[in-house]
């Protein structure tokens, strides 16, 4: 009967051991899984890589074919670039003829004179800058920083620049994707309570955290004030960077607080196959 029974230990000894062998077993590629996943920011860069290496690959594969399209390609050069000139020199031709009229001037910051923002006279600003800084909330581990500044340093002409940083956390430490732009603007639509710009410039992100990629941006962007204190912000972006495409758009309400703007809104960027998108409230200061 002892032996029996020490047999029937070590067998039920034996078989626990096996079970527990099982179930750390089938735990273990899990812990792995979670450990290895790819970051949101990871595929996001990973998918951007691609279609810009995609591109490339298209491009010379074209190339072949190049030659005997290089007289029409030649033609549609020098007809853009015409055009170009043509809208430059209207541009010019316009800033030019108006240096005598009564431009368009601003007030301190929006509604400090009882008016919207702008007025047309002889007197008064011809400039304003708008710093701000935004958080853009994505998800419960990835979140980002935006600061932005935007400059009319003459009735019509100004600049726009943002700097965008995410930050992701992961099972073990975190990953970052930054976001640069610069654009030149010239204002289309410019009325007491709204203008609209559209603006040209070059775009940047940043791989891995160590080198930049970067192609040609163009966008619109418009502001209105339809009563005191509301400010209604949208802009729209396009980009072409190594090929790969990347756009961008935001929409959001301020209130004025004297020079103050609390904002709220939503902002998205896509490429081809991504999309980083959420919530982001920030101020920003009208000098």
């Amino acid at each position: 009967m002892k032996t029996f029974r020490r047999m029937r230990c070590g067998s039920s000894t034996i078989s626990w051991g096996i079970c527990c062998a099982l179930l750390l077993s089938s735990a273990a590629p899990t812990f792995a899984e979670k450990k290895h996943k790819k970051s949101e920011l990871e595929q996001f860069e990973e998918d951007f890589e691609k279609d810009s290496k995609q591109q490339s690959s298209k491009e010379d594969d074209d190339d072949d074919n190049a030659r005997s399209r290089a007289f029409v390609e030649e033609d549609d050069d020098s007809f853009f670039l015409s055009l170009l000139w043509e809208v430059l020199a209207y541009m010019i031709e316009t800033a030019w003829a108006q240096r005598h009229t009564k431009l368009w001037r601003f007030q301190a910051y929006p509604y400090s004179a009882g008016g919207a923002f702008s007025y047309r006279a002889d007197f008064g600003k011809r400039h304003f800058i708008v710093p701000g800084v935004t958080y853009h909330h994505l998800s419960s581990g990835l979140n980002g920083i935006v600061t932005y500044a935007d400059l009319r340093f003459w009735s019509e002409w100004g600049m726009r620049g943002q700097y965008k940083r995410y930050v992701e956390k992961l099972f073990a430490g975190h990953q970052k994707l930054d976001f640069a732009s610069v654009a030149f603007t010239y204002t289309i639509i410019q009325t007491p309570s709204f203008y609209l710009e559209a603006g040209a410039g070059p775009k940047g992100l940043k791989l891995k955290g160590k080198h930049w990629k970067g192609g040609p941006n163009a966008g619109l962007w418009t502001k209105i004030f339809p009563m005191m204190p509301l400010v209604l912000n949208f802009g729209v972006e396009t980009a072409s960077i190594h090929g790969a495409p990347l756009s961008e758009w935001n929409a959001g309400v301020g209130l004025m607080h004297d020079n103050l703007e609390f904002r709220v809104g939503y902002r998205s960027l896509q490429s081809e196959h991504r999309t980083l998108h959420g919530l982001e409230m920030g101020i920003g200061v009208w000098f």
